[in-house]
């Protein structure tokens, strides 16, 4: 069986031919809605434009001004990081985020976060045609996280001028390790058809209708069809491109080949383990999305990166 290669550290690293950065298009849209193409659109389709302000014209550069920010505890150069639309937030008290039993604010617990990630950024990757979205690959020790990143402008601005801004202020999505031990479990379940460990690796509240074809006739079991849809989507093309939900933790694999284009949908999150305290990144299948890419490949591409020409 070919090698399914996911997205480890490695293959972040390997996949630098679909994640360099190309030069801007400037051709901006009029207002139209660009219509939704037949089909998934090449991976060379993929494109980054530039931003107009120095330390804000490409993704890699606003995320290494808000790492030298935090390290320098400059909290309002911190904050011009951050879309500018969502700026009111950071000030807010964070829900989840302490330091001992004080709560810290929004801002506060990015900062603390952010002097902990490299000060050379990471390797950005094009998420869609449009342009105006992508994401930073940084490895953190063995960790990699994923940080999401979009062109855009202040609303009540005046004319077309975008810049490059991170886009969430939540820590825990800076946290989120992307290369965690679930995710090579699930790939060797694959390679190896270990269905039992596939299962372990299933949101129950997505898997009923297995359980109820399961056995209603002799040899009928869900979870190995299941299986076989896996093995056939992965074996598509060995090395896949990584496309990040846009405002989710959640990775479409994109297996592009000329035979055609196959997804499957890892879901990632943060979960705490209460009797340490410590939190940690847990790895699921997702059925439903995986489903939707296999439904409607080009609409559902669409609306994942949110790769709409306004």
């Amino acid at each position: 069986m070919k090698r399914i290669v996911f997205a480890g550290a490695v293959a972040l690293v390997m996949s630098l031919g679909f994640i360099s950065p190309v030069t801007a298009d400037k051709t901006e849209g009029k207002g139209e809605i660009t219509p939704l193409a037949d089909k998934v659109p090449a991976p060379d389709a993929l494109k980054l434009n530039d931003g107009v302000v120095e330390g804000h014209i490409k993704p890699n550069d606003v995320l290494k001004k808000a790492v030298k920010a935090a390290k320098a505890d400059e909290a309002e150069a911190l904050k011009t990081c951050f879309n500018p639309n969502i700026r009111d937030y950071l000030d807010e008290e964070s829900w989840s985020e302490k330091d001992g039993d004080k709560a810290l604010t929004n801002l506060q617990a990015m900062a603390r976060l952010l002097k902990a990630y490299p000060e050379d950024g990471g390797i950005e990757m094009k998420q869609g045609t449009v342009g105006d979205y992508a994401v930073i690959a940084v490895k953190n020790g063995e960790a990699v996280n994923l940080v999401q990143v979009q062109r855009v402008k202040k609303w009540e601005d005046e004319g077309d001028d975008k810049n490059w801004f991170l886009t969430s202020y939540n820590a825990y999505d800076y946290r989120i390790d992307y290369n965690a031990p679930g995710l090579k479990e699930i790939r060797d379940a694959i390679e190896k058809g270990d269905i039992d460990k596939m299962k372990e690796k299933l949101d129950p509240w997505q898997t009923g209708v297995l359980d109820l074809i399961t056995g209603v006739e002799e040899g009928v079991d869900g979870y190995a069809l299941l299986m076989k849809r896996f093995q056939k989507i992965t074996k598509n093309a060995e090395r896949p491109i990584l496309l990040k939900q846009s405002g989710g933790s959640a990775i479409a694999y994109w297996f592009h080949s000329e035979a055609g284009d196959t997804f499957m949908v890892l879901r990632f999150s943060e979960q705490t383990d209460w009797e340490t305290e410590k939190k940690y990144t847990n790895v699921e299948i997702d059925i439903s999305n995986t489903s939707e890419f296999a439904k409607d490949p080009a609409e559902f591409f669409t609306s994942w990166v949110g790769d709409w020409g306004w």
